[in-house]
């Protein structure tokens, strides 16, 4: 073999080798970038659990603010995984949603998992059963798999 032949096979190896570390570099990168919304949104979350009890929100407002950044999580997630699809094609969703699910107080969950209290306010309470039903079915599966999660 001549010797710019395998120059030029060195120069294609090379380049493949740093295609895929840049993949996993970028994969990394968004991996990171997931996780520290989600973070974010479960902190907004846990800002609202009974401070004097702390349960679930009890306040309209409080719990339609839990299940709002529930929500936004779900949309955050749907985002990353259509700009950035071929950058998480080997990560599976449901580690994002577990990571989620983690980050949230206990009582967020229970809020999440039980019926909503009767105290809502009548004019938001068909509004606030619609983002209940999206949360629940959102995290239905983790919920499933952790009958009984752990305080946090």
């Amino acid at each position: 073999m001549e010797i710019s032949t395998l120059l030029s096979i060195a120069a294609v190896i090379i380049s493949i080798l740093a295609l895929y570390l840049s993949y996993l570099s970028h994969k990394s990168i968004v991996n990171t970038n997931i996780e520290n919304q989600l973070t974010i949104k479960a902190q907004e979350c846990n800002k609202y659990v009974n401070p004097l009890t702390l349960g679930p929100p009890d306040k309209t407002e409080h719990i339609s603010a839990v299940l709002t950044n529930i929500i936004y999580s779900k949309k955050i997630l749907k985002m990353f995984y259509k700009n950035h699809g071929l950058s998480l094609f080997s990560c599976d969703e449901y580690d994002f949603i577990r990571f989620l699910y983690f980050q949230l107080h206990t009582s967020n969950i229970e809020l999440v998992k039980n019926e909503l209290p009767a105290n809502i306010d009548n004019n938001l309470r068909h509004i606030i059963e619609l983002q209940h039903r999206e949360c629940f079915i959102f995290l239905e599966r983790i919920i499933a798999e952790n009958p009984s999660q752990p305080a946090s």
